[in-house]
């Protein structure tokens, strides 16, 4: 892939891989605070600690992918991000993921309709059968804008590749030579 893009495109790559870096290890740093400071680790705690932690360690994989220009990096890097754009709690259950920057537009519907708004740096929330009576929606406009920016990205990728095979394979010479 990487002779077929521009180098706008590879400093954009870049870009995206280090943030996604720097996020799944800065919430990778906040799991190992969490695991020390934790009084009672049982089987649950670990296999929603090791559910986080695949999370943020997505993230890095991404992020290297970025860095690395293999072909599959905004795929995974739009994955990453698309788990980031909405969280919820719901029936005892509950779900918030961010590596990275994020900035939160939440809904809380537990006992009123309450708006609220979260920013920071890496975080995850995994609850299973926790708060049955909670209620929340967030969206996260970081992850959103990222999405966005990516996928838009990842199209001016594959027309770039696109254009550049074409052109090596001599195609668009013939054309214009038999005219």
């Amino acid at each position: 892939m990487e002779r077929y893009i521009t180098q706008e495109q590879k400093s954009d790559l870049l870009k995206i891989g280090i943030y996604q870096i720097a996020g799944g290890a800065f919430g990778m740093l906040l799991l190992i605070w969490m695991l020390l400071k934790a009084v009672d680790l049982n089987a649950g705690v670990i296999l929603i600690v090791a559910m986080m932690a695949a999370l943020f360690i997505f993230s890095i994989a991404a992020g290297i992918a970025c860095i690395y220009l293999k072909g599959n990096a905004t795929k995974l890097s739009l994955i990453n991000q698309i788990l980031q754009i909405i969280g919820f709690a719901f029936l005892g259950f509950g779900y918030q993921y961010a590596a990275g920057l994020y900035f939160s537009i939440g809904l809380d519907l537990t006992e009123s309709l309450n708006f609220n708004f979260g920013f920071g740096i890496s975080k995850v929330i995994l609850n299973l059968n926790t708060d049955a009576d909670k209620i929340e929606f967030h969206f996260n406009l970081v992850a959103t804008g990222l999405s966005i920016w990516i996928n838009q990205l990842h199209k001016r990728i594959n027309e770039e590749v696109k254009i550049r095979k074409i052109s090596e394979l001599g195609i668009g010479d013939s054309i214009s030579e038999s005219e």
